[in-house]
């Protein structure tokens, strides 16, 4: 969502006569967009800060903000902790730019201005500035109305604003018009979106079914909303890849309790149950959060069999980090940190011997790939995705970005499959 969400700001400052700029020695304006989900973020969010505050003391004239979650969860302590910042606008609050940077440049802008409107913003007005390449995101939502213990989300982005269907087609036929063929649709939880009498499933069709569209994938989905007919959605294969990110967060049902998630664990199984029969092939990723406060190594040990019993083909795992304002950070951080990054070693090799699995039984099959571009370490090659989301090499012959191609896979190198075009193949 933060790269749609940057990519909407400078759709807005390119429609007020500002111009993107890759040098930063070029630049008069730098805007942040942080990620307040996980401490590191966080962390990475302010050092930036700090760095981009020595870039403005170089220069009169020069303004920094900082966009996204981290303003509404931290508030006015910001201009505290880093004197010089100019603005901070909450993920609401993006209309309110042009004019304050025409302040800027006016001379009038006074530092240390905090925006965070709580408002119904789906940003659906917008074209969003989007980078060159074969996939376009769509955000179908905004906010969360979940209350994960640990989530700091729909403290941020408040509740959830479903944009209608007739603007997303709209948006969708731009995006074919504009000659991406791949479409990624996003929210924070996707699969609960309802607008129009229609749920996620029948927007996922309606979507697939536009005319020149290739692919079209989404996320995040959550387990609890994850129901059959989406299931049967992506058993229809057309556009619809057979690609899922399915968060677990844990396979203990004592931890999933109090990270107040809504499902079970074989509940959860159930599911995994289900895609794999509807939709075979399927490729399934997941997150997952160690040493929540009062995991055990009962409760770890429960996550490591449940990645195993599944056999994810790509996964995020992180350790847990108390967020401002969240239920969980008032429990008791009782997991060391030592064990903390053990299981988190443990359970992204349990990650890299199940996509090694799937990669091996891949071998001599054939996958349709998208072409992305070039190789960046062989020039005589090609790199693409899977339908299932997995990255493919092959020789260049005379491919290129966006054309689709069948090819053999031969081996695998790290996350990347090894394959050869297969030029008789009828896609």
């Amino acid at each position: 969502m933060n790269k749609y969400d940057s990519e909407l700001v400078a759709g807005i400052l390119s429609g007020h006569g500002y111009r993107l700029t890759r040098e930063r020695g070029d630049a008069d304006i730098i805007l942040i967009n942080s990620c307040g989900v996980r401490l590191h973020a966080e962390n990475r969010a302010l050092s930036d800060i700090d760095q981009m505050l020595a870039w403005k003391r170089r220069r009169a004239g020069r303004v920094v903000g900082l966009l996204g979650c981290l303003p509404p969860l931290i508030g006015e302590d910001l201009f505290e902790r880093h004197p010089g910042l100019d603005f901070a606008l909450g993920p609401d609050s993006y209309h309110r730019l042009p004019d304050l940077l025409n302040a800027a440049a006016a001379g009038g802008l006074k530092s240390g201005i905090l925006i965070d409107d709580h408002s119904h913003e789906t940003y659906g007005d917008l074209v969003p500035l989007r980078e060159t390449g074969v996939r376009a995101w769509v955000a179908v939502s905004r906010g969360c109305d979940n209350s994960c213990s640990y989530c700091m989300v729909p403290l941020a982005r408040g509740g959830v604003r479903n944009r209608p269907v007739d603007e997303i087609i709209r948006e969708v036929e731009t995006i074919i018009a504009e000659g991406y063929p791949e479409v990624v649709l996003l929210g924070q939880n996707v699969n609960a979106y309802a607008a129009d009498g229609t749920g996620f499933a029948g927007l996922l069709r309606k979507v697939a079914a536009v005319p020149g569209l290739k692919r079209v994938r989404f996320m995040t989905s959550h387990p609890k909303d994850l129901d059959d007919d989406l299931i049967e959605a992506l058993s229809e294969g057309g556009a619809i890849c057979p690609d899922l990110h399915l968060p677990v967060q844990s396979g203990s049902d004592r931890i999933l309790e109090a990270m107040n998630r809504g499902y079970t664990r074989a509940a959860y199984l159930n599911l995994v149950g289900k895609l794999h029969d509807k939709v075979p092939g399927i490729a399934l990723s997941t997150d997952a959060i160690v040493g929540f406060p009062g995991e055990t190594e009962a409760d770890f040990n429960d996550t490591l069999s449940l990645f195993d019993e599944v056999g994810y083909a790509s996964g995020f795992v992180f350790r847990f980090s108390p967020r401002p304002r969240t239920e969980a950070a008032g429990l008791k951080n009782d997991v060391p940190d030592e064990v903390k990054t053990n299981r988190l070693m443990k359970l992204n090799e349990a990650l890299s011997a199940s996509r090694t699995r799937q990669h091996s039984g891949l071998v001599g099959k054939t996958v349709e790939v998208l072409v992305e571009g070039s190789s960046p370490r062989h020039p005589d090659q090609v790199i693409g995705r899977s339908r299932e989301g997995f990255m493919v090499a092959l020789p260049s012959d005379d491919l290129h970005p966006g054309d689709i191609a069948a090819a053999e896979v031969e081996g695998t190198s790290g996350f990347t499959l090894l394959a050869e075009q297969v030029k008789t193949a009828v896609l």
